[in-house]
């Protein structure tokens, strides 16, 4: 394994590591990055579920009349491209069809993928719920994509909502929501995260101990 790989690796076991997004988000906010929180409606199917990963994204658009190999090879290039720690992020721009379900979750596992972030829907979701998939997406449906919905490329710079996310971007995704974190930023908002959940102990601990509030966050410059 070359020393990037190594390298990525860490990066990507430290963001799992964080306790949540909120600490990512603040520290995004502070860097002058103030729309990298996905749309709120974009939430964990199961409560509780967290992911994290590199993002690989997909752009999709509504389709029909097309012939079936047009809806299913597309897809299926893009499920074959999914390296370990990937995590899917689509932008479908169709809000009718499930754009993943339960034979993309076990191809992405088998592959190491990480999770999947939909600003879309998903089925299956109970079998997505027995794999330990992570799923992130607007709605459930059973309703399918052949005939109405298809991938136009993968790897390639998407948009949903206010928050451009670019193939190689970090995704971390928890109970409070997903947020995109550029790539070129990560090792600098990873570690200030990382200072902000120790700081943010220390706070909790002297907040418990009887510290007035003001006080501690005259100590310690945040609350």
């Amino acid at each position: 394994m070359s020393q990037a790989l190594r390298q990525t690796g860490s990066l990507r076991d430290r963001l799992a590591a964080i306790a949540y997004t909120g600490a990512l988000s603040d520290i995004l906010d502070e860097l002058g990055m103030r729309e990298q929180v996905l749309p709120h409606e974009i939430r964990a199917i199961q409560p509780g579920r967290t992911v994290a990963g590199r993002a690989l994204t997909v752009l999709g658009e509504p389709a029909a009349g097309l012939e079936r190999d047009d809806y299913f090879v597309p897809f299926l290039k893009m499920l074959g491209a999914i390296e370990p720690g990937d995590v899917v992020v689509i932008q479908a721009n169709d809000s009718t069809v499930a754009h993943f379900g339960e034979l993309s979750a076990e191809t992405a596992l088998s592959r190491g993928g990480a999770g999947v972030v939909v600003d879309g829907g998903v089925r299956d979701v109970e079998c997505l719920l027995k794999l330990g998939f992570p799923a992130f997406a607007r709605y459930t449906t059973p309703r399918d994509m052949v005939g109405r919905w298809r991938v136009v490329d993968f790897n390639v710079p998407i948009t949903i909502g206010g928050t451009r996310v670019v193939p190689g971007d970090y995704v971390l995704g928890d109970r409070d929501g997903v947020a995109i974190i550029p790539r070129e930023l990560a090792e600098v908002a990873i570690g200030k995260a990382e200072e902000v959940i120790r700081e943010e102990n220390q706070i909790r601990k002297a907040v418990a101990a009887g510290m007035h509030p003001v006080t501690a966050y005259q100590k310690f410059g945040r609350f």
